[in-house]
């Protein structure tokens, strides 16, 4: 979908998750049957192919995250609801350490 879009002129913003495995359920394989290092090898397969495709294109892929959960944000908009006021400055960051999925510890 990324390279169509960029293939038809425009410009992109992927919004977290950067998805490039491909749902092999579709094809019957089971997730939890793929070995991890097979699954890898496939991301940075599909990931240096979507990579050259964006390049020949001329349009600019950006990322972004999608902050309106984050606890500063919430926070932010508790205020302003309970105060009515509005926002003069603003200055915030937010960080983590990765994803908290047991799964995500399990390395290719």
């Amino acid at each position: 979908m990324i390279v169509d879009a960029m293939q038809a002129g425009k410009h992109v913003i992927c919004e977290n998750h950067l998805r490039v495995i491909r749902a092999r359920r579709r094809q019957g394989a089971d997730r939890q049957a793929r070995p991890k290092a097979l699954m890898y090898e496939r991301v940075l397969e599909e990931m240096e192919s979507t990579r050259a495709a964006i390049g020949k294109t001329g349009r600019l892929f950006m990322y972004a995250e999608d902050w309106i959960y984050a606890p500063a944000v919430t926070k932010t908009v508790e205020i302003l609801g309970a105060t009515k006021d509005k926002i003069l400055f603003m200055k915030g960051e937010e960080s983590h350490s990765g994803s908290h999925a047991a799964h995500a510890a399990q390395g290719p």
